[in-house]
């Protein structure tokens, strides 16, 4: 494969998981049904349109959320195939126009400076604090419809969403449980529902949002990493290293990896093309293949029951 080793523990693990994604996977259906287009009102007013793959395992259903990239919108999860494989394999899949974004545009009655497609760093603050905690909040309320189950929650996001989704992640585990029982074991989680992050071509930072103190935050939470980009995306390329590292990939057990790296050597392509245009020798979607794989380790086999997470004291 045309994998530069960046880190031969993170190559090696990132070609196992291509590999055990050549096997087909378990699917509860031949054909996945079409998405059901649904909108969430943030605490701030913004309509937050996304499309909704409900799955058909019920409580049991992981759930993944799918973030565009640059100048793009939630329909090129559809295009991609990658929304659509998910479902197949059963997943609750939600892919989010984050404001500003395809159908995600400000309120009708927004003051003027609001309503700029330029972007700022209240719009990058507020895609993590208002977006996503509307998205979440969804995804609670299926939860308990025993729809899906909160705690198998992976997300996949390219290019300038990575710092929002790394942030938000953090966010979430950073959040203090219900005080509604005597010991922290018994009483019930606000957060820590992400166990994965699928990072495309990732970046630094936005403007307003820096992964530096998320990653050390996350680093201490078990949550699992996939890292990718094409070598001639040099800035990207560092990006990964650096993350890697701030994950704390190089001290990993070897045995059991949580954290993968890897940049395909002259390839210049990025965020969903990464997933979509390249081919290794045998003409496979390698990394396509790889998300998959990761999504499948990491959060449709992570081993956790449903359960109830309404807070005792309501």
């Amino acid at each position: 494969m045309l994998i530069q080793k960046l880190h031969s523990a993170a190559s090696v693990a990132l070609c196992l998981l291509i590999m055990a994604v050549m096997s087909p996977p378990v699917t509860g259906q031949d054909k996945a049904e079409g998405p059901e287009e649904k909108t969430v009102l943030t605490r701030d007013g913004w309509t937050i349109h996304f499309s909704y793959w409900e799955s058909t395992m019920g409580q049991d259903a992981p759930v993944v959320i799918l973030l565009h990239g640059d100048k793009t919108t939630r329909v090129q999860w559809k295009a991609s195939g990658l929304a659509d494989q998910l479902a197949k394999e059963q997943y609750a899949v939600l892919a989010v126009d984050l404001r500003k974004h395809g159908d995600s545009q400000p309120p009708e009655d927004a003051p003027p400076k609001l309503k700029t497609a330029k972007l700022t760093r209240f719009d990058y603050e507020a895609m993590v604090g208002a977006d996503l905690e509307a998205i979440k909040k969804f995804i609670y309320e299926e939860h308990q419809a025993k729809r899906l189950n909160m705690r198998k929650l992976g997300v996949v996001a390219t290019e300038f969403s990575t710092p929002i989704a790394i942030a938000w992640a953090a966010m979430d585990w950073a959040k203090k449980p219900f005080d509604d029982a005597p010991t922290l074991a018994a009483k019930t989680p606000r957060g820590q529902d992400v166990q994965a992050l699928a990072l495309i071509s990732p970046q630094d930072s936005v403007t307003g949002v820096a992964t530096t103190q998320p990653l050390r935050l996350l680093r201490a939470t078990g949550v699992a990493a996939l890292l990718l980009t094409g070598e001639m995306n040099p800035r990207a390329a560092r990006t990964v290293q650096r993350m890697y590292q701030g994950f704390g990939g190089d001290q990993q057990d070897p045995d059991d990896p949580r954290y993968y790296m890897t940049t395909l050597q002259k390839i210049n392509l990025s965020g969903i093309d990464l997933l979509t245009r390249y081919r290794d020798p045998q003409g496979r979607q390698a990394a396509m293949f790889a998300v998959l794989s990761f999504l499948r380790k990491h959060v449709f086999e992570h081993k956790a029951d449903w359960k109830d997470r309404e807070s005792r004291l309501n």
